[in-house]
């Protein structure tokens, strides 16, 4: 018998351009053109397990950074101006990265979605930048479903420049109303403290540390906007980001590797417009937030010319049986 394949097909989202993921377990992803943006991803026929754009309205004004691609930078930069190779760059929207604009287009048949874009130079961040994207949709063994995202980032310009890569699902488990009867574990070592802003203290002073697994039985009213780092990986050598659900053992992870994304965010969402605390996002990031104007950040950011940074992280479903 024919190995059955994952069947990708272009469709539209509310009017703007977008590709369907159907794999032979009934699984389904839905990804917008525009970034490459997760607009969906339904492990099972029905069960939604991602929190994303609704209307292509909010896809286009990035409301909320819902499954936003983060590149070059990720959250914000500090005062909207950095430094790099002694001259200073100001930025317009310090917040979003510059892939969230750029018009994805699929360069591979096959049975993950491949798409590429390019990040052109501008004032702003002067270094041309080609950027690949890969979606994946997988069975395991033992039931669980699974997404995966791998983001390559090649310097395409003639001079080193700085390069950080992110991604901000917001993820939910279906069975469950809000996140306050959710549970969160962490294997970190390290919090990053920050001002009100959300942008890390200065020097050392950011990093605090605690102890592995940082672990919310149930996240009640507790309000997180947190990122952790000096991670702790498994057996396997990658890093586990876990929600669930303790009344039914259903959960939701998210797995980094962390020699790729040293760094993990948190959100409890209480800052979106439509829908806070609905769903929590856990972020993989290769760099912390306001990296461009850190000195500490350099190791992570400098790319030279023609090499590539690339970042891969899997979300895993499994359900309560």
């Amino acid at each position: 018998m024919a190995q059955q394949l994952t069947r990708i097909s272009a469709e539209e989202f509310d009017g703007v351009p977008a590709w369907r993921l159907r794999s032979p377990d009934g699984a389904t992803g839905l990804i917008a053109r525009q970034g490459g943006t997760l607009l969906s991803w339904q492990p099972e026929p029905g069960v939604e397990v991602i929190d994303g754009y609704t209307t292509a309205a909010e896809l286009q004004a990035v409301a909320g950074k819902r499954s936003l691609i983060s590149v070059p930078w990720v959250g914000e930069i500090d005062g909207g101006t950095y430094q790099f190779g002694g001259k200073t760059y100001q930025v317009k929207q310090a917040a979003n990265g510059l892939l969230s604009k750029v018009e994805m287009r699929r360069v591979r048949a096959g049975d993950a979605l491949m798409l590429a874009g390019t990040i052109k130079p501008s004032a702003a961040y002067p270094w041309k930048l080609e950027v690949s994207v890969v979606f994946a949709l997988e069975q395991g063994l033992d039931e669980r479903r699974h997404l995966s995202l791998t983001v390559s980032v090649k310097n395409a310009s003639g001079e080193e420049a700085p390069v950080a890569i992110g991604w901000s699902p917001y993820v939910k488990l279906p069975e469950v109303a809000g996140i306050s009867n959710l549970s969160l574990s962490v294997r970190a070592r390290t919090r990053i403290a920050a001002n009100p802003a959300g942008v890390p203290i200065p020097g050392d002073a950011a990093l605090t540390g605690v102890s592995s697994p940082v672990v919310y039985e149930y996240i009640g009213r507790e309000k997180l906007r947190e990122t952790f780092t000096n991670l702790v990986p498994n057996s396997d050598g990658v890093v586990v980001t876990r929600i669930g659900d303790p009344a039914t053992g259903s959960f939701l992870q998210l797995t980094q590797e962390p020699a790729e994304s040293p760094f993990v965010a948190v959100s409890t969402g209480d800052s979106l417009e439509r829908d806070a605390r609905q769903a929590l996002a856990l972020a993989p990031r290769t760099a912390m937030v306001n990296a461009f104007n850190r000195p500490d950040q350099a190791v992570f950011l400098r790319l030279g010319r023609g090499e590539r940074r690339s970042m891969t992280a899997t979300l895993s479903y499994k359900a309560a049986r």
